[in-house]
């Protein structure tokens, strides 16, 4: 896409071999209207509807596209759980390997560690033992053993 095109000196990257997003916006176009996403997209989706599109994975899908892994929480208050499961959708219809790790009760980024023995305590959702093991057993199986 032109839209996305780098500008910098070193030129483009290479694309990524896997994808690995945590309770990530699939889709812009989705997401509740509020002054964080406005200012973050550069305006309302009525003032810039290709603004949204552009910054919408979920609209670029293609036969390049690599592999994704989505953890997402239950409790996220941001970012719904449906914006994972809309995603793992689209890309299997293209045949696209897609995993989704749904964490029960996970907020955005962060949860409560309340397991850990103190209520206050936080802990990031993709920092538990069982997301490191399915992004381990994913990068290990997608891009090779470290």
């Amino acid at each position: 896409l032109d839209e996305t095109a780098p500008d910098c000196g070193a030129g483009p990257a290479a694309p990524p071999n896997a994808v690995i997003s945590g309770a990530g916006i699939h889709d812009m176009r989705a997401m509740p209207s509020s002054s964080v996403v406005s200012d973050f997209v550069g305006g309302s989706k009525k003032e810039v509807p290709e603004n949204y599109d552009v910054m919408s994975p979920i609209l670029h899908i293609d036969a390049d596209t690599p592999p994704y892994l989505m953890i997402h929480g239950t409790a996220d208050l941001f970012v719904d759980v449906k914006q994972s499961e809309d995603m793992q959708e689209a890309l299997i219809a293209e045949g696209i390997e897609a995993r989704i790790l749904i964490i029960e009760g996970g907020g955005h980024i962060t949860n409560v560690g309340s397991d850990i023995g103190h209520a206050d305590t936080v802990v990031s959702s993709i920092d538990t033992p069982e997301a490191w093991t399915v992004m381990s057993d994913f990068l290990e199986r997608t891009i090779g053993a470290p």
